[in-house]
């Protein structure tokens, strides 16, 4: 809205609209007494307080219609913090409870109480303060105080007032279980009053104070009820100008519904800060209505006015209503012919708009009140004034105060007068109107000064002047921010009148600021005058006619700090803090203008601020600063603390959130090669979207520095209290210290291992010891010197070197010492104290608590000591460190830790893992969550406490970087085309959202439905690359990409359209995997969200199929369509003529199968987000692997997704040392992407980490050392070349991160490959673990099977520490290892073990990387463990053929365990396709069915009715010469690894037979007949590929054979790489279909205009599809690759048929085009040209299909 002030040559004079707000208020007043009288402190009320009485002296005081108690403290407990009642009482120590029900609780204060319940008696006229405290049981309720009379002379004794003088206050109480203080006042008599005679009563229980709950049986709790006289007799609450001239009893609010009547459609009243009071509040259906004095009505004209203030809605229609209920004697001659006339006037009919939720004045029409009517027959019941509103939204609100009189009737003797109005022609000028020298309008804007004109407004069409006198104030609409006087169209402004948008003549006025009017010292500006020492140049000169500067010096000026801060923004909406429709927590900016060098002014426009995070520029801080600066902690005062959810007395730190997110997309397959290592402390990152964390990327931390801890004791002293009467003493501090003077002493060690206390850096007693080790900066390599053996050295040098501690003070270390050269020398296993000199320099081991954080609280009350500080432990409370003392043994100190009571306790760094670790002490330098701190120190049901450790010792830090790898940088990965606006260009884009409201302007009026259809219009009018919008649009429309799911996104739908555009040459393949991971068709086809069978049925036992919207239509539209097409395009046919179908209804399940488990990633900052969620719809999908099918996947040709593809059991030793063996680089983070670890394994260094040594061929590969040995990182490295493995590398099998230095880590992506279904030989593996035995330990739960040969599980060694105890994970080599049978078999066989079986398999320290329990919802994060146990595998067919495969672990004799649900015969869900042999006569298949008794026998009968078949596998060579290549293609299934993968390793091929299409590779010691020979072959598209020369079938029941299944997910060890390989071979299966080329070729053909293509150029045009290349003369185009888009697109322009003029003309070759690329061909034509006023928001198309059809 603005405003206006007419200002006569002086300092401006603000709006006189509301009253300043005084502050927040603290109790809810509902009344405030009118008259100037200091109030009497003496409470007339006896037991008003509920203390010093009994409870039946409270319950006969407070008798009540309804249940009540009294509430009291119980006095043996001296801590009111412990009491359950404490928050039930408000003072004191009792309270009365109203339990529930419908009533009224009441005190009787009439005619003859007693002096010990009525103190003073009370007569007519008096005028009571009545306060009270409520506590409320329910929220949104009202407590309504009110009298209750009885006198026998009334028709019914307790008959109530018509006139509502009864009625004292109705409070709403808005939050339940809160106190709240109720405050009115109230005059008696009027409530005594009947047919105009005073009735005083004449006992104490005739004259009663009631409470009572309105509308609700909800209870509630009393307490302090004071009733004081503030006058007596005859004083009035009403001065005697109010009852003479008076209109209502009560035209303000302040004494809430005293007056206003007590109605059930009633409104309420709500404190405004704007007001700094009380006012009315209406929703929709509620009004306002009030008695008015009858006897203050003269009969003659009136005019009111009130505030009003809308919000919620854009406007509501108003009215006030005046209705007489007259009491006619005479039904002839009076007002009407009933005895009972109502009569009506209507003062008011408004429309009133929100105006920004500004308040805003209202002026009545004048009204003469109902004529002489007291010399009508008869008399008047009442007078009833009534507001209300007319279809109000359901979200609006209108706030309505100060009513007041005007002309004679007023105060303050205000006469309103209209504004003069002229009506003259229309003109171009601003105004004709203009007004003499010394008179100028000051122009507001949401209540701050915008410019001073020097004319009034004029409607544009009628020349009407508008009122300027500040009496009116006007919504903005269609405004342009362009002035006026350079607009082509003058009308850049309108006003909202009369309900539609009217232009103001002249436009938007010139910003302008006249000193003579304005006091320049209330504005803020900046002086530009200086040419010399300033820039300012105009820029969108075309859109703005000159009126945009744009300041491109640095200017050093105060006032620059004025600006508004672009983190300081209104968060309205952004979380629950900050809900819809709440006023802001800051004050809008105050506008900045700035003196130009000509002597003009002008107004800063603040700008989105959006930056560059694209591919090639990612955010440098991943928008890190912006988040820190944006928490709420950052921009209120001080912290909130909420209880915790679990019910417990504790409390955390609520709002230590931000509110601008993270800008950086997380890594995937777009953007990986482009992402960039940052060490800037501030980067920010968010990798996955968490649900209980998405929009949190901060956490309030505590880092332990000398500050910190000299600030601590203090810190926890908030809560302190010395005791008082009544309250008892508190004293909640601590004392936290970190200890100093720790050492090594004979008593805890002294060189042998009977005096060996404490763990030393080569020994600990049950291995793995952990030393702590400080830096000696002061000695050099001549000086830091040691007696231990070289290898020992060498150890505790690596460890040193290698660690990933960032404590910047100390470093622990473990040495895993079960294998041996990880080991000290047996010599110096009792050494400590020693120093090592590592390259970084010289490290000194310490005693391993050296420097840990302990609480010395219990201590020091069970110690009473003396308070000097030199002698006391307290002494040392300001400092933070405690110097142990040297008279101590350490023993001393060891025995304190653990004595009986826990006397002193260590804090503990890791809270969230039930492990042993390194260390987990809390070290001097560490940090830690403040929450995670008070809860351990145990002050979290200390809220004092607790915000007073947040405000004095806690810091914002992005999550991310709370606990990091030392040394190790953040990856910051960009988005395509994310870039930054450029300022000199007009921000076209309106980036408002459409849902947040905001203080002083008007909501957006964008159509961003528009806003998009521009950008795409103008891109395909203005781009060079018309070929490629071209194509980009044929590409859409082929798709079927559509608007269907939110579609006012503007960034979000273009993004989806630029895959388009960037892929427009590119590859087939890479667009269909953008939009198969793209949010939006995602939302389109429902893919998103969707899972699989297993995941619904194993955690919810739903039967829930995945979706399949997308696994259709992925075929129908996108790659193959309906039929099968020939090569030219026509239709096949089969034998008889009919069409073939390309896919039948089980391909589409099994699609869908294939689709699940997508959803989206987190939401980020940066991005369009019109609708707040969790989510992006932008960033690409990523796949959760545990909600992805895991089974097999048949193909739409009849085969498998898998085939071709190598088998795992395959892949040579160390296959991550061979040819193609790639690794992606992870920056300082050690978690892998593609497969899982838990996430607390980052960063902490008790996990050990697959380290290279520098002497590793590989660690050269991955560090890739520059000329000074540093290492040159790339984010993926592929290895062109098999390298020797080198120490650890040779005892693993496989690998998941490998760090090459500390905080540089790598994941190992394994090539391809897939596992055979079935297999012989199977193990059963068993995971999950049952609750602790005694004298038994733990037992597994769950058990499957695994393929001996694949790196499938973990070590298990039995009997190498006890008989028939299980060591897990014995010797691994790194957490999360996974090794083959046969490792496992060596390492426990060679230290006198054996491989453990089922029975053997219990354990009493389960190792650290497996889970307690088995995990139905995650099985991806269950570790498996060999056992040397049989498992058998086989198929359970259903009743349609489609089947499930099933596991049959090996029965455990000693106790039950469970089958893995997923493979359990009885609790599968998941049933796959496969390929039945078929009748030849009937076409049907021929399975195992209950109706053929499962096979004649050969398979069981289940219990559901389906057949369990055993499975037996069979595998041959299928050649035993060499074969032709169409042989290979057609009969080879099972893919193989090149033959130089296998180059230095146990088995190695050799060329063995080739010819012209055909190479056999034969494994050494076997020949070309063998099943491990290797065909390589050209395949249908002209790559090379390899084939193994096997055949593996199984047999059911020894009847009914199928080819064995390749599946990606290993079933036992599901990781999200593989299910990324599947999706991809699901992709390439569909677009190398043999009718994907031409289906894919004939649609785009025609939908570049040639609607009927002959076959022949439909045949070109695929084959350049297939080839990926097309040659016209001496060019080329296409990159060679299958699918090129590049090549199909020069083949659709240069065919011969698209050139030859003679087709052009040929009327049978069909050349319809759409008519949009019709209206787009004009418009090109024409040299169309958008007008620089014509923004995009404003669209340049609409309601085209209605024009167009499309």
């Amino acid at each position: 809205s603005i405003s206006f002030m007419p200002s006569l040559s002086s300092a401006p004079t603000p709006l006189p609209t509301t009253a300043s707000p005084t502050g927040t208020p603290t109790e809810s007043l509902t009344s405030k007494p009118t008259i100037s009288m200091a109030p009497t402190a003496a409470n007339i009320l006896g037991f008003a307080d509920m203390e010093d009485a009994t409870d039946q002296q409270i319950l006969n005081a407070w008798p009540a219609k309804l249940a009540t108690a009294v509430i009291r403290l119980d006095p043996d407990i001296t801590d009111p913090a412990l009491d359950p009642n404490t928050p039930l009482v408000h003072s004191g120590s009792t309270a009365l409870e109203v339990i529930e029900g419908s009533g009224f609780v009441m005190r009787q204060i009439g005619g003859d109480c007693p002096a010990s319940r009525l103190k003073e008696p009370i007569s007519a006229g008096d005028q009571l303060r009545i306060s009270f405290w409520v506590r409320m049981k329910a929220a949104n309720k009202v407590i309504v105080l009110y009298t209750g009379h009885y006198h026998e002379s009334k028709p019914k004794p307790w008959a109530i007032q018509r006139d509502d003088s009864n009625i004292i206050s109705r409070t709403r109480i808005n939050k339940a279980n809160e106190w709240t203080r109720i405050e009115a006042v109230h005059t008696v008599g009027d409530d005594w009053t009947w047919d105009s005679e005073l009735l005083p009563p004449e006992k104490c229980n005739h004259y009663q104070l009631r409470i009572r709950a309105d509308a609700t049986t909800a209870g509630y709790y009393l307490d302090d009820f004071k009733v004081e006289k503030v006058a007596s007799g005859s004083a009035s609450a009403l001065t005697a100008r109010d009852v003479s001239y008076g209109f209502l009893k009560n035209p303000d609010f302040a004494m809430s519904f005293q007056y206003w009547k007590a109605i059930s459609a009633a409104g309420d009243t709500v404190f405004d800060a704007d007001q700094g009071k009380e006012v009315a509040r209406l929703k929709r259906n509620r009004r306002l209505m009030q008695n008015i004095v009858a006897e203050a009505i003269p009969g003659e004209k009136y005019q009111f006015a009130f505030w009003a203030k809308l919000s919620g809605t854009a406007s509501v229609k108003t009215n006030i209503i005046v209705r007489m209920r007259f009491e006619n004697d005479d039904i002839v001659n009076g007002p009407c012919r009933r005895e009972i006339c109502n009569i009506f006037l209507r003062p008011l009919t408004t429309t009133i708009e929100s105006k920004g939720r500004q308040w805003q004045r209202i002026v009545s029409d004048e009204f003469t009140m109902f004529g002489n009517y007291t010399k009508w027959p008869g008399q008047p019941s009442f007078i009833l004034f009534t507001m209300l509103t007319k279809d109000m939204a359901s979200s609006g609100e209108l706030r309505v105060s100060n009513f007041e009189f005007l002309g004679e009737h007023s105060l303050t003797g205000e006469v309103i007068t209209d504004s003069p109005t002229i009506t003259t022609v229309p003109s171009m000028q601003p105004s004709n109107m203009e007004v003499p020298d010394y008179v100028r309008y000051i122009v507001r804007y949401a209540g701050e000064i915008r410019t001073v004109i020097n004319y009034p407004f004029q409607k544009d069409k009628t020349g009407e002047i508008l009122p300027m006198d500040g009496s009116k104030q006007y919504q903005l609409c269609e405004v342009d921010e362009v002035e006026g006087k350079y607009g082509v169209f003058p009308n850049r402004m309108g006003f909202f009148m009369g309900g539609k948008c009217v232009p103001i003549r002249g436009g938007n006025p010139t910003v302008h600021i006249d000193p003579i009017f304005v006091n320049m010292t209330d504005i803020h500006l900046l002086d530009l005058t200086d040419e010399n020492s300033t820039t300012v140049t105009p820029i969108n000169v075309e859109q703005t006619y000159g009126g945009d500067l744009l300041l491109e010096s640095v200017v050093d000026d105060e006032i620059c700090e004025t600006f508004p801060n672009p983190y300081d923004n209104d968060y309205r909406g952004a979380d629950a803090m900050n809900p819809d429709d709440v006023p802001s927590r800051f004050d809008p900016d105050q506008p900045v203008f700035a003196k130009l060098p000509d002597g003009s002014y002008a107004l800063y426009d603040s700008r989105l601020v959006t930056v560059e995070n694209s591919l090639e520029n990612p955010t440098p801080d991943g928008g890190g600063k912006s988040v820190l600066r944006s928490t709420i902690r950052a921009q209120r005062d001080g912290f909130t603390a909420r209880v915790s959810t679990s019910g417990r007395a504790e409390f955390f730190v609520f709002n230590d959130h931000n509110i601008a997110l993270c800008n950086n997309e997380q890594p995937n397959f777009l953007n990986r090669e482009s992402c960039v290592l940052t060490y800037d402390e501030n980067a920010c990152v968010k990798e996955y979207e968490q649900s209980t964390n998405t929009f949190i990327d901060v956490q309030l931390i505590i880092t332990f520095d000398e500050e910190t801890l000299a600030k601590m004791h203090n810190a926890t002293r908030a809560s302190y209290r010395e005791a008082s009467p009544g309250f008892a003493a508190r004293d909640n501090s601590r004392y936290i210290y970190s200890v100093k003077n720790l050492r090594f002493d004979d008593s805890i060690a002294n060189g042998t291992l009977a005096g060996t206390k404490i763990d030393l850096p080569c020994y600990r007693a049950g291995g793995n010891p952990t030393s702590r080790w400080i830096p000696r900066s002061d000695l050099d390599a001549s000086t830091c010197v040691n007696s231990l053996q070289e290898n020992t050295v060498a150890v505790l040098k690596h460890e040193l070197e290698t660690s990933n501690d960032e404590n910047p003070y100390i470093r622990d270390i473990v040495l895993w010492n079960r294998i041996e050269e990880d080991a000290c020398n047996e010599a110096d296993l009792y050494e400590f104290g020693m120093l090592i000199m590592t390259s970084e320099g010289c490290w000194e081991n310490v005693h391993p608590d050296y420097m840990s954080l302990f609480d010395f609280t219990n201590y020091v009350a069970a110690h009473p000591m003396p308070t000097t500080p030199d002698t006391s432990i307290t002494g040392f409370k300001d400092i933070g460190f405690m110097d142990y003392p040297d008279s101590h043994p350490m023993s001393y100190f060891e025995d304190l830790k653990m004595e009986e009571g826990v006397k002193i306790r260590s804090l503990e760094r890791y809270v969230y893992s039930t492990t042993s670790r390194v260390n987990q002490n809390a070290r001097y330098g560490d940090k830690m969550v403040v929450d995670q701190f008070s809860k351990m120190v145990g002050i979290s049901n200390d809220r004092l406490n607790l915000l007073a450790v947040a405000d004095d010792l806690g810091t914002m830090m992005l999550s991310n970087q709370v606990e990091y790898n030392r040394g190790g940088g953040t990856l910051v990965c960009g988005s395509p085309d994310e870039v930054a606006p450029d300022p000199r260009l007009d921000d076209y884009f309106d980036g408002l959202e459409a849902d947040q409201a905001c203080f002083g302007c008007q909501s957006s009026y964008v159509n961003y439905y528009q806003q998009k259809q521009t950008v795409w219009t103008m891109n395909v009018l203005e781009a060079e690359d018309q070929l490629c919008q071209r194509m980009s649009w044929a590409l859409y429309e082929h798709l079927n990409v559509g608007i269907t799911t939110a579609p006012d996104n503007t960034e979000t739908n273009l993004y989806s359209y630029d895959i388009l555009t960037r892929n427009c040459f590119g590859s087939y393949f890479d667009i269909l995997k953008e939009m198969v991971y793209n949010p939006k068709i995602g939302e389109q086809f429902n893919s998103v969200g969707s899972t699989s069978a297993r995941q619904k049925w194993d955690v919810h036992k739903q039967l829930v199929l995945p979706d399949e919207n997308l696994g259709r239509e992925i075929m129908q539209l996108f790659t193959i369509g309906m039929h099968e097409l020939n090569y030219d395009g026509t239709e096949a046919r089969d034998e008889f003529g009919r069409l073939i179908q390309t896919y039948d209804n089980y391909d589409i399940m099994t699609n869908a199968r294939v689709l699940t488990g997508f959803h989206y990633t987190a939401r980020r900052g940066n991005v369009e987000e019109l609708f707040r969620s969790n989510k992006s719809r932008m960033d690409s999908m990523r796949v959760d692997i545990d909600a992805h099918d895991f089974f097999p996947k048949t193909s739409v040709d009849g085969n498998w997704i898998g085939d071709r593809y190598p088998l795992c059991i395959d892949l040579p030793k160390h296959h991550f040392l061979k040819i193609g063996a790639s690794f992606r680089f992870r920056g300082g983070s050690s978690l892998p992407q593609s497969q899982y670890v838990p996430a607390h394994w980052d960063s902490d260094e008790s996990i050990r980490r697959f380290v290279l040594s520098p002497e590793s061929n590989l660690f050269q590969k991955l560090c890739n050392p520059n000329e000074s040995g540093e290492c040159q990182f790339a984010n993926t490295v592929s290895l062109d070349e098999n390298l020797e493995c080198y120490g650890r590398e040779c005892r693993v099998d496989d690998v998941i991160v490998i760090q090459v230095k500390p905080g540089a880590f790598y994941e190992y992506i394994r090539q391809p490959c897939v596992q055979l279904s079935f297999y012989d030989n199977a193990k059963k593996v068993v995971t999950g673990y049952s609750p602790h035995v005694p004298g038994i330990g733990r037992r597994h739960t769950h058990a499957m099977c695994a393929h001996p040969g694949k790196a499938a599980a973990a070590r298990s060694c039995c009997d190498v520490v006890e008989a028939d105890v299980a060591e897990y994970n014995y010797k691994m080599e790194f957490h999360g290892e996974r090794t083959l049978f046969d490792t496992t078999e060596l390492q426990c066989t060679t230290d006198g073990g054996r491989v453990c079986d089922a029975n053997s398999l219990i354990a009493d320290n389960p190792a650290v990387n497996i889970r307690t329990t088995y995990d139905n919802i995650y099985p991806s994060q269950n570790t498996m463990f060999w056992t040397d146990v049989s498992c058998a595998l086989s198929l359970k067919v259903r009743a349609d053929g489609l089947v499930a495969i099933i596991h049959e672990p090996a029965a455990n004799a000693f106790f039950d365990d469970e089958t893995v649900p997923y493979v359990d015969i009885d609790n599968t869900i998941t049933f796959i396709r496969v390929p039945w042999e078929t009748d030849e006569m009937t076409a049907e298949e021929i399975f195992p069915t209950v109706n053929n008794t499962c096979g004649a026998g050969a398979c069981s009968v289940t219990h559901d009715d389906a057949c369990h078949c055993e499975v037996t596998v069979s595998e041959s060579a299928v050649f035993d010469s060499l074969p032709s290549r169409e042989d290979v293609l057609s009969m080879l299934k099972v893919g193989a690894l090149p033959p130089e993968s296998f180059a230095d390793d146990a088995v190695t091929y050799t060329l063995s037979e080739t010819s012209a299409e055909v190479e056999a590779y034969v494994a050494s010691g076997s020949s070309i007949g063998a099943k491990s020979t290797i065909f390589k072959v050209e395949d249908e598209f002209g790559n090379a590929l390899y084939l193994k020369n096997l055949a593996s079938d199984i047999t059911l029941g020894g009847l009914y054979t199928l080819r064995n299944p390749p599946n990606f997910i290993e079933l036992s060890a599901p990781e999200l790489r593989d299910a990324e390989y599947e999706i991809d071979a699901f992709l390439m299966n569909l677009i190398q279909h043999s009718t994907s080329p031409p289906f894919i070729a004939k649609n785009l053909l025609q939908l570049h205009g040639f609607s009927n293509p002959t076959p022949g150029q439909v045949e070109r045009v695929a084959s350049a599809f297939m080839r990926g290349t097309f040659t016209k003369g001496d060019s080329t185009f296409g990159d060679g690759r299958y699918g090129s888009l590049g090549a199909l697109a020069a083949a659709i322009a240069l065919d011969s048929e698209s050139v030859s003029p003679v087709l052009d003309e040929d009327p049978v070759h069909g050349q319809i085009r759409e008519p949009l690329l019709k209206v787009i061909g004009v418009m090109r034509s024409l040299n169309f040209q958008r007008h620089p006023s014509v923004k995009f928001r404003h669209g340049l198309f609409d309601n085209m299909r209605d024009k167009i059809g499309q």
